[in-house]
């Protein structure tokens, strides 16, 4: 899986906005135009299919200027797993017969200090 950044130019309120959005996926989807719409109360952002962020999809939106960046949410659940997955492995790996000591580190002799 590679990293693929998508762009898309939204007029806000007369505001240009620039969204990029993180996602993973095979293969590139180029860059979107897409609008904004009212949902009750909040500002909503339509996302194309070609995105392909399915609906109830847990996302994190940031701002800085007239950036915003929308990723998906980790699950900390899954987060979890993964870690107690990665300590269970490191408990079976055998234990090293001895350990290498290090050479000493020679600081080279600076003016001033």
């Amino acid at each position: 899986m590679r990293l693929h950044q998508v762009k898309a130019h939204v007029d806000l309120h007369s505001l240009s906005m620039y969204i990029r959005v993180n996602h993973m996926e095979s293969s590139p989807v180029g860059e979107h135009q897409t609008k904004t719409f009212r949902s009750g109360n909040s500002i909503a952002l339509r996302l194309p299919k070609a995105l392909d962020v399915g609906p109830d999809e847990l996302m994190m939106v940031s701002r800085h200027g007239n950036v915003l960046t929308a990723r998906l949410a980790d699950d900390p659940d899954e987060k979890q797993r993964k870690f107690r997955e990665m300590i269970e492995d490191l408990g079976a790996m055998s234990k090293p017969g001895s350990v290498q000591k290090r050479q000493p580190i020679e600081w080279p002799e600076r003016r001033g200090s």
